[in-house]
């Protein structure tokens, strides 16, 4: 049972009903709204986050901040948890040991610089310290995942400790690729090709590759606590209602639970909870092992260039490490809305929305109890995301199946905060790959269920389209 000896329930819900006067008095509310589109309490829409949402400072390190709202035993908790996600793992000595032998990152910043998002691999460079190479063989794992690659696990790790041989490099090729939007003006995206080079051993044929960039740390704990029920009334894997969208729920071994449940994280929803998804970037990331199972081993157990090496498993503990890092990363900041009410602004999410964007991108989204922080328990939220899974076509598809997700499925990516996406990390990369330089490349690229979506947007004239992707900067 928790406790929590703060203010009481009513203390806490009256500072949240004060600071949300606040939010709206800061000049939104003022502002004339947009032309045709009618919200039902659009003042409630820029607390993006609910109660999560940080309504100041919209500058690099917001993700970083603690929401105002987070009180007493939370907050003691997401602050030891913000010490966890800076620190930096060393291989051997008396502070934060268990580095390697072979990584990607030494700490979990590393990757998720300001909790944002990663960069690609970019032309002639190989690695990348926020890139990981997902890799397997061509069958399923015995908990029904990808398989393991022998020598190699199911991550490419390009870095090593001491002399131990890394495991290769990440090296990624660009074609360009050029098209026009309806009214004649041209743009041109760039078609990644991924591959494993100067591996320490030949990787076996047929091996299957995913290059992923590390995802923004917005709300998980409110996505995680989103009920089955909500994710499962929205799955049409059949396309019943003749929408031509026909999302469906990743179901993925839990490892807390030890049965199949619904995925939320990663971008197949690989991942049910955000404990496992911590325990799984410290295994396969950093090389640092934990006493959860399937991760007190190191990733790279038993292979040539782990020979020799001491192991002292597990490294961490999940009270000392993983749980107050869980705590933190459920609780930090959401962006709220910005200049929610310009005119430009509104008619762009009326197109969102008459394009089809919305069927997926589901603006609003509902908990339920969450069994470890009172704040998130029954908030309304607007992450712009179903949780489900979807065909993207082709051009995104990296024939690598995880788990029920195939190759050419991919989660939802939650759209809060994207507009902040150079403030936060000095750069603008999306997708899965980080192919798109911009949001319009990332809208281009969608096919499959999206394909339809996709076409509205490049037809549009420019106004319309600049008037879309100011509505999505303002998320």
């Amino acid at each position: 049972m928790r406790t929590d000896t703060s203010l009481s329930v009513l203390s806490r819900w009256l500072l949240l009903l004060a600071w949300s006067l606040v939010f709206v008095g800061t000049g939104c509310e003022s502002e004339e709204p947009g032309p045709d589109l009618a919200e039902e309490n659009p003042d409630s829409i820029m607390l993006a986050g609910g109660s999560l949402t940080q309504k100041f400072g919209f500058i690099e390190n917001i993700l970083l901040q603690y929401p105002p709202t987070l009180l007493g035993l939370d907050l003691q908790r997401h602050r030891e948890g913000a010490g966890v996600f800076i620190q930096t793992y060393v291989p051997n000595g008396q502070v934060h040991p268990g580095l390697g032998p072979v990584y990607i990152s030494q700490s979990c910043y590393g990757c998720h610089v300001n909790a944002g998002r990663g960069r690609p691999v970019n032309p002639g460079e190989l690695s990348g310290s926020a890139m990981m190479l997902h890799i397997s063989g061509p069958g399923t794992g015995p908990l029904g995942g990808p398989d393991t690659v022998p020598g190699f696990g199911v991550v490419l790790q390009p870095q090593a400790i001491n002399s131990v041989q890394r495991e290769g490099s990440i090296y990624v090729f660009y074609r360009p690729m050029v098209g026009s939007y309806g009214d004649g003006a041209s743009y041109e995206l760039r078609d990644p090709t991924c591959s494993a080079r100067y591996t320490y051993v030949p990787l076996p044929p047929g091996t299957l590759f995913s290059s992923r960039i590390a995802s923004p740390l917005i709300g998980l704990g409110l996505l995680e606590s989103v009920p089955d029920a909500m994710i499962l009334e929205w799955e049409d894997p059949n396309d019943g209602n003749g929408d031509g969208i026909s999302g469906r729920v990743n179901r993925v071994q839990n490892v807390l639970t030890n049965t199949q449940t619904i995925g939320r994280f990663g971008w197949k929803a690989g991942f049910a909870s955000v404990y496992e998804r911590i325990a799984f970037d410290y295994n396969q990331g950093m090389g640092v092992t934990s006493s959860l199972p399937n991760y007190v081993k190191e990733s790279c157990i038993g292979q040539p260039q782990a020979q020799g090496a001491n192991f002292d498993d597990p490294e961490v503990q999940g009270s000392e490490s993983l749980r107050p890092l869980t705590t933190y990363l459920k609780t930090t900041s959401v962006p709220g809305r910005r200049s929610m009410n310009d005119p430009t602004i509104r008619r762009g999410q009326k197109l969102f929305t008459d394009g089809g964007c919305a069927l997926c991108h589901r603006p609003q989204l509902r908990t339920g109890d969450d069994p470890d922080v009172n704040l998130i328990d029954h908030q309304t939220f607007y992450p712009y995301t179903d949780l489900l899974l979807h065909d993207m076509g082709d051009g995104l598809a990296d024939n690598r199946p995880d788990f029920k997700a195939d190759g050419r499925e991919w989660r939802t990516a939650p759209l809060w905060g994207i507009g902040l996406t150079d403030v936060i990390n000095g750069n603008t990369y999306f997708l899965h790959d980080g192919r798109a330089r911009t949001l319009e490349e990332a809208i281009i690229w969608h096919g499959g269920e999206a394909e339809k979506a996709k076409q509205f947007f490049v037809t549009l004239p420019k106004s319309d389209r600049d008037a879309l992707v100011a509505f999505l900067r303002s998320l």
